[in-house]
């Protein structure tokens, strides 16, 4: 008995097929253990601290922009204990109208007196945030 030829058609394009799925998922191995492997280091933009993972922080808050859905202003990256500290300090108001640059942030100095701390503290250490937003 012979296998149908249409039969044999889809066995030899289903099997190189599985072949590709196999070939690319060795690839993929490789790839996710060299990728793995490198470090991926970033720098805060607040406290120059050497970091592993950031938050992208807008400059002018989402909640105070016309069209929420598009991004709207530029964003910073910083490390999460910065990001927290930040908003736990300021209401939103204030970072639109008067923190909305880097150079602004940077400046205040109730923000300058956590920088000056932060840095010395290990990057793998969870920083708990204490601050009352003071303005509004």
């Amino acid at each position: 008995m012979t296998p149908n030829r249409g039969f044999f058609i889809v066995w030899r394009v289903r099997s190189a097929f599985i072949h590709l799925l196999k070939a690319d998922r060795a690839k993929l191995k490789v790839a996710i253990l060299l990728s793995s492997s490198i470090e991926k280091i970033m720098q805060c933009e607040l406290c120059d601290r050497q970091m592993e993972a950031l938050t992208a922080h807008h400059l002018i808050p989402k909640q105070n922009t016309k069209r929420k859905n598009e991004d709207p202003s530029p964003t910073i990256d910083i490390c999460s204990a910065c990001h927290r500290q930040i908003h736990s300090l300021f209401e939103n108001k204030h970072l639109a109208q008067e923190l909305n640059t880097l150079e602004k942030l940077k400046n205040d100095p109730e923000l300058q007196k956590f920088v000056s701390w932060i840095k010395k503290q290990k990057t793998d250490k969870r920083i708990q945030v204490r601050g009352k937003k003071a303005r509004s």
